[in-house]
C-alpha cells in the first residue's frame, strides 16, 4: 500500500464525480505505484474484496456513505475522507465493534 500521513492502505475506493463518468484525480502522489485495489464507486458491487483490509473511501456523497458502511462490515479498518467530515462515522450503522477513523 501507499502511506498517506503515516497510514498504509490496502485498498482505495473513490466515490466522486458523476456515476456515469467516474472521475479519479490524476495528481495523487503514489497512485501509479499503489499495489492495492483501486476502484471508483461505479465499479463497486459487494464488500467481499475488502475483508480484513485497511480501506480508504474518498467521497462524502451518498455513494461514499453507502460503500463506507458496507465495507466497514468486513474490513479491518475504514478511513472515510471528504470535504464534509462532520457527517459522522461510517460504522455507526454497521454491525461491527471495530474502531473507526
Amino acid at each position: 500500500g501507499v502511506s498517506a500521513t503515516g497510514r498504509v492502505f490496502d485498498a482505495l475506493v473513490v466515490a466522486n464525480g458523476h456515476f456515469e463518468q467516474p472521475r479519479i484525480p490524476s495528481g495523487i502522489a503514489g497512485r501509479n505505484t499503489f499495489t492495492g485495489a483501486q476502484m471508483h464507486s461505479r465499479d463497486y458491487r459487494t464488500n467481499a474484496a475488502f475483508r480484513g483490509l485497511d480501506v480508504l473511501v474518498v467521497g462524502m456523497g451518498p455513494s461514499g456513505d453507502d460503500i463506507a458502511k458496507e465495507v466497514a462490515q468486513v474490513a479491518r479498518c475504514v478511513y472515510w475522507s471528504g470535504r464534509n467530515a462532520s457527517k459522522g462515522d461510517p460504522r455507526e450503522d454497521a454491525a461491527s465493534g471495530k474502531e473507526a477513523h
